[in-house]
């Protein structure tokens, strides 16, 4: 029986077809050619967001997301885009939307908190009130973020007494639900039970209880290091920090974090609950608003 020859063309294709699965296959694993999104959650008073104030300096090609706030002073209705939802749930697509358009330049992002801690804090609700918001949650968790993947998530585990030791002993002030310890169980529930069934994302669970801080800091950072290269040297220039802290002092936002870091081409400092950036000589929030200022300076340079 003769075997049929193929031809010049044919070997030509089936070359180029061979080279474009590798080539997609290389873009698909290599960290280089696709933004990475890393969500850091945690039990209140585990260390999440210290650890990323500490750690966000020494990373090149990344950019930390605080915690999604509304701006202080800022009436709650300008960040409704929608009639569905509350505001937080608004705030978080909006975030995810604006990540996606981030320049390639970008390998790793980091969220301090990301839109899981919606359903967290919903969920906790509501075995601590007996109420039944969740099922709603998790039907728009479907509509609105199904096609929002993330990477990695790293839980930062605490027990709600350890938890409330914490942050007692910092000073913070806490509302409620936040003091009540069945509400502080549920949200550990949550990420150990609830949060498997709505992801397939891996997650990294990190306890913090019995362990030093400089100890949990190093496996966070140990972990990070495998998608994200270190920084080499950056350098801070006085009045520019002079002029955030100045901001932040005005806002009271407390704490800051202690170095200058470049988010796209701007000086950005840390707080606990905000980022301050100073776009164009003057401080605005690193909010979702001032994500849209970033990126649109970016696209059309004065």
């Amino acid at each position: 029986m003769e075997v049929p020859s193929i031809s010049i063309k044919n070997m030509i294709m089936i070359k180029r077809w061979f080279i474009a699965c590798i080539l997609f296959l290389f873009i698909a694993i290599h960290p280089c050619f696709a933004l990475h999104k890393i969500a850091i959650e945690g039990m209140p008073g585990a260390g999440k967001t210290t650890i990323q104030l500490d750690l966000i300096a020494e990373f090149d090609q990344c950019i930390l997301f605080p915690e999604s706030h509304p701006e202080p002073g800022t009436k709650s209705e300008e960040y409704s885009e929608s009639c569905e939802g509350d505001i937080y749930h608004q705030m978080q697509i909006t975030r995810m939307q604006l990540i996606d358009q981030l320049p390639k330049e970008i390998a790793t992002v980091l969220l301090d908190r990301s839109f899981y801690s919606n359903y967290a804090y919903q969920f906790a609700l509501d075995q601590n009130r007996n109420t039944p918001e969740f099922a709603q949650y998790v039907r728009l968790f479907h509509q609105d973020f199904d096609n929002k993947k993330l990477d990695l998530i790293i839980f930062l585990d605490a027990k709600p007494e350890t938890g409330l030791l914490r942050r007692g002993l910092r000073g913070d002030k806490i509302p409620k639900p936040w003091t009540e310890i069945k509400f502080l169980s549920e949200l550990r529930n949550f990420y150990f039970h609830e949060l498997p069934k709505l992801t397939n994302t891996p997650i990294l669970y990190i306890a913090t209880d019995q362990v030093p801080f400089h100890e949990v800091k190093a496996k966070v950072k140990q972990e990070l290091l495998k998608w994200i290269p270190l920084l080499e040297n950056t350098k801070v220039a006085k009045e520019e920090e002079e002029k955030i802290i100045a901001f932040a002092k005005e806002y009271n936002l407390g704490i800051h974090h202690s170095q200058i870091v470049n988010v796209l081409g701007f000086p950005t400092m840390y707080f606990r609950d905000h980022g301050i950036v100073l776009f164009e000589n003057r401080p605005i929030f690193f909010s979702n608003r001032g994500i849209k200022k970033m990126l649109l300076y970016q696209s059309h340079p004065l």
